[in-house]
């Protein structure tokens, strides 16, 4: 049996970078939080657009279940420049990416 000093911290990343997807992106985080193995953080980076990234960071500023962090995409580019401005930040053992118009599985992490 593994006991929880076991268990390998994860830290979720989520890019997003339309507010086309903003209902599948608050599912995507909400879902990254529902995991039967809880990560030790979620981050958010946004690609490039602001208006999303102020609206996330209005949302979620009152909203408890939100990403540990929001941050914008520090590098040119797109998705893989969007991963490596978030990978700077994850304290995880772990780091498990997940599309912003996906919703994990509740098991995923484990």
């Amino acid at each position: 049996m593994t006991t929880a000093s076991e268990v390998p911290a994860v830290t979720v990343v989520i890019c997003a970078y339309t507010e086309d997807r903003w209902p599948l992106m608050l599912e995507a985080v909400a879902s990254a939080w529902r995991q039967t193995v809880p990560p030790q953080q979620v981050i958010l980076c946004i690609d490039h657009n602001p208006g999303l990234y102020r609206r996330a960071v209005d949302h979620w500023a009152t909203n408890p279940d939100g990403p540990s962090t929001i941050v914008e995409n520090r590098f040119p580019g797109r998705l893989g420049s969007s991963r490596n401005t978030a990978v700077e930040l994850v304290t995880g053992d772990i780091t498990a990416f997940l599309d912003d118009d996906a919703t994990a599985d509740p098991t995923w992490l484990e």
